[in-house]
């Protein structure tokens, strides 16, 4: 089978358009005709050359949704026909991680995390996928533990966000952390991550919630998706640490990184509540960044946690907040701007590289 895909063929270059071939699912996995996906800035993170997944050519792309076209001979929970989404965290429901509770870090994680196994051929020679996913393309073949089933009625362009950005966020105030009502929340970056995280800190019942980014257009969608107050650090004399502490009385309940910065993530700690605080860090950084924290930094009490996916629990989790966008608890419109045809791949990351956007979505 062929399939159009947008390929990264290296590092700080434009992903090209072109055919590749597609084999057949193996039995556990399913072959999927995507019609949206989102463009995150994990994707651009490895395109820009600042995190290795294995290496290049790759189709880059983890925030899918379409419809089950065929599946293996081993698969169980899906039928050709089905509306889903691609997961980044799968779910097999089988591994020790699974059953202990800690299916955000199923061992089916690493079968396809850095381009394993790829289903996608060019010219005989194997092309990467990212992340189990692979989704800038108008077909891809996926694991059935990477794949939920959504609502029939659940729009392609808003259901394909809760693969990723949206179970991250979300999952980092409600999962990663032991947030209660009437809670103080910080949250650092406001991209797709963090505004999530201020809807899920919303959702779970915090009575302040301060949002953190040097873009001051980002306040409005901030307050929009739940904040209560917005910070621009780039406004500040001194650390932002410092100002939230002495704006909440001692520091946040519960703070959220979703930069993925060395200095961010200082800057974080220090605004977390000595004694009982927890920061929780779910920003990708770059490869071989280093946080460096002091005696200051760490006070006393504080936990520092680095989240797996906002520790959301893969497949049924995703599923879950689409329905909960179906409902009308959480707002999955405020963090998309524009739509892009897949020949607009390149435009839609140069938007989100220069912190234009929230989240742009591919129409496939």
């Amino acid at each position: 089978m062929k399939t159009k895909a947008a390929v990264a063929f290296g590092a700080n270059k434009p992903m090209e358009i072109v055919e590749l071939d597609l084999r057949d699912p193996e039995p556990d996995e399913v072959l999927i005709r995507l019609h949206s996906t989102g463009v995150c800035h994990s994707d651009l993170s490895v395109l820009d050359g600042a995190v290795d997944f294995g290496g290049f050519p790759v189709v880059l792309g983890h925030e899918g949704s379409g419809v089950i076209e065929k599946v293996g001979s081993m698969v169980t929970s899906l039928v050709p026909g089905d509306h889903v989404i691609t997961t980044v965290m799968p779910q097999c429901g089988r591994c020790n991680e699974c059953l202990s509770g800690r299916s955000n870090l199923c061992q089916d994680m690493y079968r396809g995390f850095i381009g394993q196994n790829s289903p996608f051929y060019l010219e005989g020679k194997q092309i990467r996928r990212f992340v189990n996913s692979g989704t800038f393309t108008e077909r891809t073949v996926v694991i059935e533990s990477s794949v939920a089933k959504i609502p029939d009625n659940a729009p392609f362009d808003r259901a394909c966000l809760a693969a990723c950005g949206v179970a991250t966020g979300v999952g980092a105030a409600i999962e990663a952390t032991n947030i209660k009502a009437g809670m103080t929340v910080a949250v650092f970056g406001m991209g797709g991550i963090g505004l999530s995280a201020v809807q899920g800190a919303r959702f779970a019942g915090a009575s302040r919630i301060i949002a953190v980014d040097t873009n001051p257009a980002k306040e409005a969608v901030a307050r929009k998706s739940g904040a209560t107050d917005f910070i621009n650090p780039a406004s500040l004399n001194g650390g932002v640490g410092d100002h939230i502490t002495a704006l909440t009385n001692g520091g946040a309940d519960i703070v959220v990184e979703a930069v993925g910065h060395p200095e961010v993530a200082r800057q974080a700690m220090r605004s977390t509540r000595n004694g009982s605080g927890e920061c929780v860090m779910v920003g990708m950084m770059r490869d071989g960044a280093e946080i460096k924290l002091d005696k200051s930094d760490i006070g006393i009490g504080r936990s520092f946690k680095l989240s797996s996916g906002g520790d959301f629990k893969g497949r049924y989790g995703a599923a879950k907040l689409v329905d909960w966008y179906m409902q009308g608890k959480l707002d999955f419109d405020v963090l998309i701007n524009d739509h892009y045809p897949l020949e607009g791949i390149n435009e839609a990351m140069e938007a989100l590289r220069q912190g234009k956007v929230v989240r742009n979505i591919i129409d496939l």
